[in-house]
């Protein structure tokens, strides 16, 4: 059984645990099993990820949740916004009053990306082509 000293940790630390001396590498073990994993093991579990995600599902999956979810939150969030617009002074030297701009931002629409072609044609773009055709793999937005 493992002892925890006051000294180090401070009141409330001086507790004995059973199965303390089962606990290895930050695993707690059940009697009879190996802490140990093959080097075999290892490969099949990130060939099992990559069978069930993909290679580049990460970043698909990042992109899609930055342009359904995180770009709408920043919008609500500075919806508001006030432009403060000086006029010029009339020809007496008075300043005219200040013109005051409130603009609020409402529903965020992201439109899918596409390129107007040589053709005169509007085709949605794949981030795979525009990688391909060095591209930037932008779209318009509207608020």
């Amino acid at each position: 059984m493992a002892s925890y000293g006051t000294d180090a940790y401070g009141a409330g630390y001086g507790a004995t645990y059973e199965n303390d001396d089962n606990y290895e590498n930050g695993y707690d073990l059940q009697d009879g099993e190996d802490a140990s994993i093959a080097p075999e093991d290892t490969w099949d579990v990130i060939s099992a990820y990559f069978d069930s995600k993909g290679l580049v599902s990460q970043q698909i999956d990042s992109f899609n949740e930055f342009t359904e979810t995180t770009i709408r939150a920043l919008i609500e969030e500075y919806s508001n916004l006030t432009l403060d617009h000086p006029n010029p002074g009339d020809d007496q030297g008075r300043d005219i009053a200040l013109r005051r701009y409130d603009i609020k931002f409402g529903n965020t629409l992201i439109s899918r990306p596409a390129i107007t072609e040589a053709t005169g044609e509007t085709v949605s773009l794949l981030p795979y082509e525009c990688r391909d055709r060095n591209l930037t793999y932008s779209a318009p937005m509207s608020a």
